[in-house]
């Protein structure tokens, strides 16, 4: 599988995509530190890298998208894959070497965010303010999730071997994961009791209101089934991440596991049976 790996990443390093994507996560690490700079102003005792790091869990899943699907559609329509096939490598070894790839592209335009966020903000936002422990948590977790990311979006894109139909396919998966996840968590954060309030009716009387439970509020196994959805959905781990003090860092990479092992094999099993033409 070194020859192929070896082949996969020479193309990586030729790719105007990925080198788009990369100077792009660079540029947006940029941004969050001026953003996080102006915040200064008002609060400058509570501004931090620790407001920036996480920057980049915003668009990470999109660029895994991205770059997924552009990379396996190429390896289709260039005829690479039939002729890696010709060569007698396995397809067991195409379809992990593309993901290793897949994975490894992921990683690094997140080492692009980091590089700038660390050269511009430690100047000038100074140190980071959580813990260590707390962040290399953090860091550890939402890398799992990014190869989570990756597992899911190469399962999709070697299964379809029109490069615009697999780009199309990973990016609605992408947003399908993102807008589930939103609706999740929106749900989970309805308080279990609306505050008391007043206010003046028509006639000018000013009218109290008490404090009424929420009838939108999550109980019992309900809320413990949502709250395994916005655990289980990759997005939904990315925004838990963006606070850095996660509940259940150790529960979180679980599932990400789960889901790299779950979709590369069946990745596999379904690559193995498909019609390369």
């Amino acid at each position: 599988m070194s020859r192929l790996l070896h082949v996969n990443f020479s193309r990586m390093w030729k790719s105007r995509l990925f080198w788009g994507e990369m100077i792009g996560m660079f540029a947006l690490g940029v941004l969050f530190v001026i953003s996080a700079l102006r915040m200064t102003q008002w609060d400058a005792s509570g501004v931090g890298l620790d407001n920036v790091i996480p920057g980049y869990l915003t668009v990470i899943g999109v660029i895994s998208a991205l770059f997924c699907g552009v990379f396996c559609g190429t390896d289709y329509s260039d005829g690479t894959i039939r002729n890696k096939l010709i060569a007698g490598h396995t397809r067991l070894s195409i379809y992990l070497s593309n993901f290793i790839t897949h994975a490894a592209g992921a990683l690094l335009c997140c080492g692009a965010y980091f590089l700038a966020a660390i050269l511009l903000g430690l100047p000038l936002l100074g140190g980071f303010r959580t813990a260590a422990g707390t962040l290399a948590i953090m860091l550890l977790g939402s890398t799992v999730t990014v190869l989570a990311f990756s597992a899911l979006f190469t399962l999709v894109s070697m299964l379809s071997q029109s490069r615009s139909t697999g780009v199309s396919i990973c990016l609605i998966s992408f947003f399908v994961l993102f807008f589930a996840g939103m609706i999740v968590m929106q749900r989970l954060q309805e308080p279990e009791i609306f505050d008391a309030y007043s206010y003046m009716d028509e006639d000018g009387t000013m009218v109290q209101e008490d404090a009424q439970p929420n009838p939108k509020y999550l109980t019992g196994t309900k809320r413990k089934f949502y709250e395994f959805l916005n655990d289980a959905n990759p997005m939904g781990q990315m925004v838990q991440y963006t606070n850095i003090e996660v509940e259940n860092p150790g529960l979180l990479m679980l599932y990400s596991f789960g889901i790299i092992i779950l979709s590369t094999a069946a990745g596999v099993v379904i690559f193995r049976k498909k019609d390369v033409k």
